[in-house]
Formats: C-alpha cells, structure tokens, sequence
C-alpha cells in the first residue's frame, strides 16, 4: 500500500497515508550522558575548586596542559603564560638533568622528594608535589598537586636555630 485514494458513497474523498518508523529505546544511553556529564563536572569542581595548586603536564615534553586558579596565584603565571610553559621552566636549572633522568627511567611520578621551583617573580619557593600517570584528551599525562612548604622549612630552620642558640 502506499498513497490511495477512495471513494465514499457520500462523494466524499478520503485520502490515506501510509508511513513506517522504528522506535529505539535510549533510555540506558541517556542513562551513560547524564553520568558522564555528572562526572566531568565533579572532576572539573574537584580541580579547578582544590585548595591546592594542580596542575596537568604532558608526559613526552613535560608542558603544562591545564592548571588550576591555585597554581596561577602560588606561582604568578596566567593560566595563559602557564599553558606556553614546562616543567623546566618552574624548576631550577641544576635540577633539569635529574629531570631528564627520572623520565626516561620512568620514576618521574614516584619521586615525590620537596624540591625547590622558581616563581614567576624569580622568588624561590619549596614544594612537595604529589604525581599520578593520568590520561589526559588522549595523552600520556601526569597529574601534579603541589603542597608549599616553604614556611614549614623556614620555620623549622628557625626552631634549629634557636634549639642550638639555647644550647651554647
């Protein structure tokens, strides 16, 4: 059957329409976008919120893919400026070889050691960093959390100081 045609006795003329369709149940897959969706916004909340800097580099060239509002006021830099830099370029020089090193024997995500890195301003600061392998828009990626501890060196400098001070 298809378009048709009939007649009535009343001289009316109907006309028919035939259409065919399916119907698919997309329930589960609305199900798997409204999880997704729930769980890009808790990463994104969890990493751009964290009181702590963070910040995502690129394992193969160590640049910075992402950071966080933290990061930019702990180290000075835009997120733009930081986006056009690397992890060299926020470590001291001497430190870069070391670098270099621990990546290509792939135990750069495990030595976890405070380390001294450079502010935007050239002050010095000293950090511990926490590093996870991520996966990061397909990239081999490592995910850092910095903790500053910079005045909790300085202040148990100072508590030395004053112990050997007490001392003489």
């Amino acid at each position: 059957m298809g378009k048709g045609k009939s007649k009535t006795g009343s001289g009316r003329i109907w006309k028919f329409t035939l259409g065919i369709g399916t119907v698919q149940d997309i329930t589960e897959k609305k199900k798997t976008e409204e999880s997704l969706v729930f769980s890009e916004n808790l990463y994104k909340n969890l990493f751009y919120n964290s009181p702590f800097p963070i910040g995502i580099l690129e394992r193969e060239t160590l640049k910075f893919l992402d950071v966080n509002d933290r990061s930019s006021h702990l180290y000075g830099y835009s997120k733009k400026e930081f986006l056009q830099l690397t992890a060299f370029d926020v470590r001291l020089p001497d430190e870069h070889n070391a670098m270099i090193q621990q990546l290509k024997a792939g135990n750069y995500a495990s030595n976890k050691r405070v380390r001294a890195h450079i502010k935007k301003n050239g002050e010095i600061i000293y950090v511990e960093p926490s590093i996870t392998a991520i996966t990061y828009n397909g990239k081999e990626a490592f995910l850092i959390s910095i903790n500053d501890v910079t005045e909790k060196l300085s202040m148990q400098e100072q508590l030395l100081h004053a112990r050997v001070r007490q001392q003489k």
